[in-house]
């Protein structure tokens, strides 16, 4: 059965990683607290923040465009070949313009993941539409 038809559940939970220097500077990985607490809740789903990382530092995405977030993004994620086969969920705080999602996603069904989910507390940004 397809994983969409059986309504199964990742088998990984993946926080969006940050770049060491920020994860340096902030003390926390806001993504990664979400997480840990739905892991509490969903305790069949592995937790796992050692399969994707963030290769590139740049500037916050809210001071960018949305097109600027696209470029910055590309090829943000490197990932271990450690999920082929199974499915993912990313977790995030906020999806704005999906740049932040969409790169992780990439990076993991380039691993071999068989589904990526995106789980977000927060979607917002439609008014981004700016070059």
């Amino acid at each position: 059965m397809d994983y969409y038809e059986d309504n199964q559940l990742p088998q990984i939970m993946i926080p969006v990683p940050l770049h060491w220097r920020k994860l340096t500077r902030r003390g926390f990985n806001q993504s990664y607290s979400i997480a840990l607490m739905l892991s509490q809740h969903l305790p069949d789903i592995q937790l796992r923040n050692d399969i994707c990382y963030r290769q590139s530092h740049s500037a916050p995405q809210h001071l960018h465009g949305k097109r600027q977030r696209l470029n910055f993004m590309r090829n943000a994620f490197t990932t271990n070949n450690r999920i082929n086969g199974q499915s993912v969920a990313i977790v995030d705080d906020v999806v704005t313009t999906k740049a932040t999602a969409v790169a992780a996603a990439s990076s993991l069904i380039m691993a071999g993941a068989k589904h990526v989910d995106i789980w977000c507390i927060a979607r917002t940004g439609w008014h981004i539409d700016s070059p």
